[in-house]
């Protein structure tokens, strides 16, 4: 491999490394403390909504995509701004997408 592109992904996976120690530090106590009742919830409501039987692992999902909407809806109401969204949005929707790979891992959040 070329060494200008080994240096690259050397840098970026130290970077990755380092984004990903901040997030389990911000995140981990917080996620055990609050736990994930309310995601559940709210996704069997937007199923029954839709007339829809789904599974608990679903509901999490739902409930996980209804605060990433809020996000994302924060993201574009601050471009419509004319402005660049919150450091802290964006942290929240990268921790969001996490959340969904756990569930599927583990069936719940967060899953213990």
């Amino acid at each position: 491999m070329d060494p200008a592109k080994n240096k690259a992904a050397a840098d970026l996976e130290k970077w990755w490394f380092e984004q990903a120690q901040i997030e389990v530090e911000a995140t981990v106590l917080k996620s055990l403390e609050y736990g994930g009742g309310d995601l559940d919830l709210i996704g069997y409501e937007l199923a029954r909504m839709q007339g829809r039987e789904i599974t608990r692992e679903e509901a999490f999902e739902l409930g996980i995509l209804f605060y990433l909407r809020g996000k994302v809806g924060r993201w574009m109401a601050a471009v419509l701004d004319g402005r660049r969204v919150s450091d802290d949005t964006i942290f929240d929707i990268g921790i969001y997408t996490r959340m969904v790979q756990r569930v599927r891992q583990a069936g719940s959040w967060p899953g213990v």
